[in-house]
């Protein structure tokens, strides 16, 4: 019953993560079942997705991306549909400025936004910045 609940709350990013997992799941995809949370290796590169229940991870993603997505996971818990506007895309709108800006990257962390740094709190990594 929690499960069904925790869906529905969540159910505008469990509808687009259920479209990418079944599109993905035939293309010989590692899939991982973490309690009700399905983790899908299957990106080329660095870096993760978060949508309700599932998540899309780099192919040889480690224990620390996995937990920093779970975090996002636990966000998407707590927001339900506020989720995607509260978090998914700022941190989309920071990835993308990120990766593109060298200035960013030389300067500053990834992780030092706001929704990284909360996931990363939520996932159980602690970060210390000098």
């Amino acid at each position: 019953m929690k499960s069904a609940l925790f869906f529905v709350w969540q159910l505008p990013q469990n509808l687009i993560g259920l479209a990418a997992f079944l599109l993905l799941r035939r293309r010989g995809v590692r899939v991982l079942r973490i309690e009700e949370v399905i983790l899908l290796h299957c990106l080329t590169r660095y870096g993760g997705v978060s949508l309700g229940c599932y998540v899309l991870l780099h192919r040889e993603a480690g224990d620390r991306l996995v937990r920093h997505e779970l975090g996002h996971v636990r966000q998407s818990r707590m927001l339900g549909p506020l989720y995607l506007p509260a978090v998914g895309l700022p941190s989309m709108l920071w990835a993308l400025a990120y990766s593109a800006s060298r200035r960013l990257r030389a300067t500053r962390s990834y992780f030092s936004f706001a929704t990284e740094r909360w996931a990363d709190r939520l996932g159980g990594i602690l970060r210390v910045e000098l």
